[in-house]
């Protein structure tokens, strides 16, 4: 596949979805970015790192959530289940969770048949894959609105009036239930990428439709402004929903380029220079980067 083949506008949000995963994994392949890569898994397994330490030794398997799992480019989920008991993975594209089980299920079948490997390093018996939309039905409602403004204003001043006033109603669903409570919860930079591709979607349409070349820059100022409240009305709530999906004692970690909109939550900061309300980015490899690293409190009384 070249990048030709992304030059049509998809037609669905679901398209954008697949058009965007295939485009990534095109990107990975031809300009593998190292760094980056390194740095976002190094977040995550230390992490979970922390999470293993800090199991209270309950007799209960140790289990972990990878939220956003996409096609696990950010990190190594065959490694995190030689931490962990079980390893589960969410995302909305789900050939994207596919792709990512299938090449656990490769290695797999390569260390079976190799002589020193033993039964350590099959990994693929402890995962699970659940497709869910994680943005609260919200990416979905805005791009609904999107299509319905665009169907009705007959110019773009019009639109932007009527999609402004439908996005600011769309209303949220209820967080997907995904089996917890979990001793270790990541969250990679999914409130970004959950709005990301709807928002270049709505764009795009908007663009296409009231003159591509000069609606363009019109159409990006809009559609970040809108997108940019739905960030902001996610990342409280997903921060909540976080925190319930984690046992009392477990650790959270986050990493997103929103986290100055971070509320109040109880949680504990386990890593030096990070606190629940004040981030400190990291300026050598992704400066716009902020990551969190935090544990659960415990309940009063509750032995450490």
């Amino acid at each position: 596949m070249s990048f030709e083949a992304f030059a049509l506008q998809p037609q669905t949000l679901d398209e954008a979805y697949a058009q965007d995963h295939a485009r990534a994994a095109l990107e990975h392949e031809q300009w593998p970015d190292f760094n980056n890569t390194y740095y976002s898994a190094r977040l995550i397994l230390d992490a979970a790192d922390l999470a293993i330490q800090h199991k209270a030794d309950d007799g209960t398997p140790s289990r972990a959530l990878i939220l956003g799992a996409g096609a696990q480019r950010s990190v190594s989920i065959g490694t995190l289940a030689k931490k962990f008991d079980e390893v589960v993975i969410v995302d909305r594209y789900e050939p994207g969770l596919d792709a990512a089980l299938a090449e656990i299920e490769r290695a797999d079948a390569f260390f079976a048949k190799h002589p020193e490997a033993d039964a350590s390093y099959l990994t693929r018996h402890k995962m699970r894959a659940i497709t869910a939309d994680l943005s609260y039905g919200l990416a979905d409602g805005v791009t609904a609105a999107a299509r319905q403004a665009l169907g009705i204003a007959s110019d773009f001043d019009a639109y932007t009036n009527l999609f402004s006033r439908l996005a600011a109603t769309t209303t949220a669903h209820a967080f997907p239930k995904l089996d917890g409570p979990y001793d270790f919860v990541s969250s990679h930079h999914l409130v970004s990428e959950m709005v990301r591709v709807p928002q270049q979607w709505c764009e795009n349409m908007a663009a296409a439709e009231y003159g591509k070349e000069e609606m363009y820059p019109d159409s990006m100022a809009l559609h970040s402004l809108v997108f940019s409240s739905l960030r902001k009305r996610l990342l409280p709530e997903h921060m909540a929903d976080l925190v319930a999906q984690t046992k009392p004692g477990g650790v959270i970690q986050i990493s997103d380029e929103n986290l100055d909109m971070l509320p109040a939550a109880p949680v504990t900061p386990l890593v030096e220079g990070t606190s629940w309300a004040l981030t400190k980015p990291d300026a050598f490899v992704q400066p716009r980067l902020r990551s969190h690293t935090v544990q659960v409190d415990l309940p009063v009384d509750t032995p450490r």
